[in-house]
């Protein structure tokens, strides 16, 4: 999309009513006015300068009642943090009720228009620097001109502000005034908006510039647009994401879509590792996540099956973090192995990598149609040969002429010793009869620290007692002749011993990548491709794992810019295998997170900072789409989608919006739309987690089911029954405790009776 396009669609835009858009407009007013009704705010600091803040999130990131408490936390009077609290539920209710343009999405209300990466300026902005600004927005409350407003403005910001940038300020000022401070974040792309239109803005992430560009950005909107309203420009911004002529930088990235690294976050049952299917397609195919959506709702086993096929060619791997989950299983480990071949069980410690490292080294690797030209194994393992001695000797060019490789011990004849018998060069023999495999890769030593050749075994092993010497054969692909490569960065530093055959350290990726490099002496036959494919690492319930133990060094290494081929790569020495390794840029790290079973608040910091996170709530709209959202019984039905929207709002008011119950535990009803599947649902799901939630607080779990109301002849649909305690029924005398009114029990016979559950809410 093009300036004169974008131009044109703007002009045709309408007038955006602040408070009809949404609701964090009347709160930041509101919160403002608290501060200019305080005689003095000397008091105020960063306590404070978080509360405005606040007003401007997004209910998706903060939602109510954390809104509250950061209130309550300031340096208001009582009152007036009681005002402010009916307010934001008098606001929440609005949001409920459809009064705001602007909603999470066409089932979830939200209030706020932007989202955050913090939730406080404790740590770099000073309580000065905090008043200063909380002082500003006072100042020009009630100021109508926008020059005069400006001005005001520019006495905090165009002076260096620590721990606030144009981003952060620019939200709170829009908020406050919204057709006079524009918004330049990253939604904006920091000035991307504003230079497609060719507003050319100095320096838009800085405070100390924020005013300048206003004023540019205000005669731009004044001479060419028909509003006032600057969020019509920061929504434009969403629409034009991606565009090509806009986002040249994402463009050369190679995905426009998608986080190296990404967390789907939510409460149970939203669906969280049944999305990361539709993420890993989409990512491995460059397609948008809603096409592939739209896909797997049309048809959902085709994409299932492309999913398989992808996890089948190692493209996606899966696993779950658990407390007893570390490095060893992650990146490298040493682990036993009982060898058995003749008869000889003996035991020997080998090193192993781990599941992540296997898959980097797996990314590395060329695509599956060049594996097959290459004629590799799964996981090949690369090994050195001495062909006869080292430089050139007849040996050699007969190997290289011939494609194959050859060693000695030839007085031994065709069959060797017994295994039993220690013989010169068993270990060699050994290596080269028994672990060598097909598909394998071989090095050939030219000299200590150089190779001349890179082949790939083809064959078992063979005796030819036509040679004079090294009369023992394996058939090999040479897929680079006549090299002079210098490996000993490669192999970590050291020079190639003289062992005639061993397994070397360097993995089979950096091998292929010498074969890359050298592709001008590729052997004839050698089909070359260059695209490289994109690999999904998904690992469930990421939140359960101690990150540092399963990381280890290798948690700064999955940053975007310092994976491999970055132009701040990193590597780090392994501890076992001492290889070098880093982390493919072809590699995407998919985590899921229960928000029930730990807050994002509470996870490791080093992980929180190198992870995008997707929020995924529940979507009772969902059920309406597959047809899952009706129940019947006789001539009575439940409408189950609307039952789940009114149990998460009550939820949401007594407990928090992470604890709140999915929709995905209901997607059964599709194929069972009954009573009984229903209750199975929530006999087994709904009512064990409320009890996880509220510790067994059945009076808040009555009122979540709305059992409270259910009194009279309709306790008989009480899901949990409470019934009046006769203390002298249970105990001899008067004893001295506090005794609860009420007893409180699970009547298994509600579950089954559908009008218990429409008289959970209203029109159910």
């Amino acid at each position: 999309m093009n300036k004169d396009q974008i131009l044109e669609e703007l002009k045709q835009s309408k007038e955006m009513i602040p408070d009809e858009h949404d609701g964090s407009y009347e709160l930041m007013r509101e919160i403002v006015s608290s501060y200019a009704k305080m005689d003095s705010l000397d008091d105020c600091g960063v306590t404070d300068l978080n509360a405005v803040y606040a007003m401007a999130i997004g209910t998706w990131k903060m939602n109510v009642e954390k809104k509250k408490e950061y209130v309550e936390k300031s340096s208001l009077p009582d009152d007036e943090i009681s005002r402010l609290a009916a307010v934001l539920d008098k606001v929440w209710d609005n949001a409920c009720q459809r009064k705001y343009e602007n909603r999470e999405n066409e089932n979830k209300p939200s209030v706020g228009m932007f989202g955050t990466g913090f939730y406080s300026f404790a740590r770099d902005v000073s309580d000065e620097d905090a008043q200063a600004f909380i002082e500003m927005l006072v100042n020009i409350l009630d100021v109508k001109d926008d020059d005069e407003m400006f001005d005001i403005a520019a006495t905090v910001l165009d002076k260096p502000f620590k721990g606030m940038q144009a981003a952060s300020a620019s939200v709170m000022l829009h908020c406050l005034k919204p057709m006079t401070f524009p918004i330049i974040n990253s939604n904006a792309g920091h000035g991307t908006i504003y230079s497609a239109l060719g507003i050319e803005l100095d320096k838009p992430k800085e405070n100390t510039t924020y005013i300048s560009n206003c004023r540019k950005i205000k005669e731009f909107r004044d001479s060419n647009l028909p509003f006032k309203n600057y969020r019509i420009l920061d929504r434009k911004a969403w629409e034009i994401e991606g565009d090509e002529e806009i986002s040249e930088k994402e463009e050369q990235m190679g995905n426009k879509k998608f986080e190296h690294n990404i967390i789907l976050y939510g409460p149970p049952g939203t669906g969280k590792t049944y999305n990361t299917m539709a993420y890993a397609v989409a990512i491995i195919e460059g397609k948008s996540l809603d096409e592939v959506k739209d896909e797997a709702d049309k048809d959902y086993s085709a994409v299932k099956t492309r999913y398989e096929e992808y996890k089948k060619a190692d493209q996606i791997a899966f696993t779950t973090f658990h407390q007893s989950y570390g490095y060893e299983e992650f990146i490298e480990g040493i682990k036993p192995n009982v060898t058995d071949e003749e008869g000889d069980n003996a035991i020997e410690f080998v090193k192993e990598p781990g599941i992540f490292k296997a898959f980097c080294e797996k990314a590395l690797m060329p695509s599956i149609e060049e594996e097959e030209d290459y004629g590799l194994n799964k996981s090949p393992a690369v090994w050195k040969v001495s062909l006869g001695h080292t430089y050139d000797n007849p040996t050699r060019t007969e190997c290289m002429e011939n494609d194959h490789i050859r060693i000695g011990w030839d007085d031994y004849g065709e069959e060797l010793p017994e295994r039993d018998d220690n013989y010169s060069g068993k270990a060699v023999l050994n290596s080269f009869y028994n672990k060598m495999r097909i598909g394998d890769i071989v090095l050939s030593c030219y000299t200590a620290s150089t190779i001349d050749a890179i082949g790939v075994i083809t064959g078992e092993c063979e005796w030819h007692p036509e040679y004079d010497v090294h009369k023992r054969l394996r058939k090999v692909r040479w897929l680079v002749k006549g090299l002079n490569e210098d490996i000993v960065d490669l192999n970590n530093g050291t020079t190639m011993t003289l062992s005639t055959v061993y397994k070397m350290k360097i993995p089979a990726s950096s091998v292929l990548e010498l074969v890359n490099k050298n592709s001008n002496t590729v052997a004839e036959g050698v089909d070359e491709k260059s695209h490289k494919k994109k690999f999904v690492f998904i690992i469930d319930e990421i939140n359960r794992g101690n990150i540092s133990k399963i990381f280890g060094e290798l948690i700064t290494l999955i940053e975007t810019t310092k994976r491999k081929g970055a132009e701040e790569e990193a590597s780090a020495i392994l501890p076992y295998t001492q290889e070098k390794f880093s982390v493919p840029e072809n590699v995407y790290i998919l985590g899921t997170m229960n928000t029930a079973d730990r807050s994002i608040a509470l996870m490791d910091t080093a992980l929180r900072r190198r992870f995008a996170f997707e929020e995924m709530m529940p979507e009772p709209n969902v059920l309406r789409k597959i047809s899952a959202n009706i129940v019947s019984e006789g001539d009575e039905t439940l409408d189950v989608a609307k039952m789940l929207e009114i149990i998460n709002r009550r939820i949401e008011y007594l407990y928090d919006r992470e604890h709140t119950i999915g929709h995905a535990f209901f997607t059964c009803l599709k194929d069972e739309p009954t009573i009984d599947k229903l209750a199975s649902v929530f006999e087994k799901s709904v009512i064990p987690l409320l009890q996880e939630y509220f510790y067994e607080d059945y009076g808040k779990i009555q009122l979540v089911l709305g059992d409270n109301g259910k009194t009279g002849e309709n306790k008989q649909f009480q899901f949990i029954r409470d019934d009046k305690i006769n203390v002298t029924d249970v105990f001899s005398g008067n004893p001295e405790v506090d005794i609860p009114e009420n007893k409180y029990s699970i009547q298994k016979s509600a579950f089954r009776r559908i009008e218990s559950y429409k008289l959970i809410g209203k029109g159910l």
